[in-house]
């Protein structure tokens, strides 16, 4: 046997997420079709760029989503101010 069993293990617990992962994406797909449709049908369209964002709306989101979270890493010279208080 070439690998070892720890590494069996991890390639079949990426192989679920991997799979998990592509099996939200069909969920979502589908639920966004289904949002269309009743947008269209209901609303006459009017919030369709919304439930399907460009490229570029949806990497704005991101970012600004992104920026609002807290850092978990220190980013001073933490070396220099714990030094300057002693």
């Amino acid at each position: 046997m070439e690998h070892t069993l720890e590494w069996v293990v991890r390639k079949y617990k990426q192989a679920r997420k991997d799979e998990f992962e592509k099996s939200n994406a069909r969920v979502m797909e589908g639920f966004k079709s289904i949002l269309l449709v009743l947008d269209s049908a209901l609303n006459q369209g009017k919030d369709m760029e919304n439930i399907l964002p460009s490229y570029e709306q949806a990497m704005k989101l991101q970012q600004s989503d992104d920026k609002d979270k807290p850092s978990i890493f220190i980013e001073k010279q933490w070396w220099i101010q714990s030094s300057q208080s002693n």
